[in-house]
């Protein structure tokens, strides 16, 4: 085995650039469309309730009331939550129907298409803040904590 580590970045890997392809989505109301979640529920986004709500979308497979968001199917989803004990639901737009809804910057990866990382705050239904590109995504959610605390709501 080379050492390869999973759980830890390469120190070489490169910076993404802001090529501004979610700046359009401050401000956006979520679209009415329900996702399955790993744990059995179907959220609809439109009711999500009052308050904020912090979706973290990822390519592939934090803290109570975020929500993680890719392109892969919820049985795959479900296994990563239950290894990697998650105390949020994961959920699955492999329809890709919130992604085109909402114009998500995405990549082809062998064929498939794969959200690109990004964080949405959203208050009561509407995006209020936009975090993309996600760098580095191990660091990440402290970025957002951040964020969070200083902007109270």
């Amino acid at each position: 085995m080379s050492g390869f580590d999973p759980t830890r970045l390469p120190s070489d890997l490169p910076v993404p650039a802001d090529d501004g392809a979610a700046e359009h989505l401050v401000a956006v109301l979520l679209p009415d469309v329900t996702l399955p979640a790993t744990d059995g529920r179907s959220v609809r986004l439109t009711e999500l309730g009052p308050g904020r709500t912090v979706i973290y979308a990822y390519p592939m497979t934090g803290t109570p009331g975020v929500l993680g968001l890719s392109t892969q199917p919820t049985d795959v989803q479900r296994e990563a939550a239950e290894r990697l004990g998650l105390p949020f639901a994961l959920l699955s737009d492999a329809g890709l129907e919130l992604t085109t809804a909402l114009g998500l910057p995405t990549m082809l990866v062998e064929g498939t298409t794969m959200i690109r990382r990004l964080t949405l705050v959203v208050r009561d239904g509407r995006i209020e803040h936009v975090f993309h590109p996600v760098f580095p995504p191990d660091t990440h959610a402290a970025e957002v904590l951040a964020w969070l605390r200083d902007h109270p709501g």
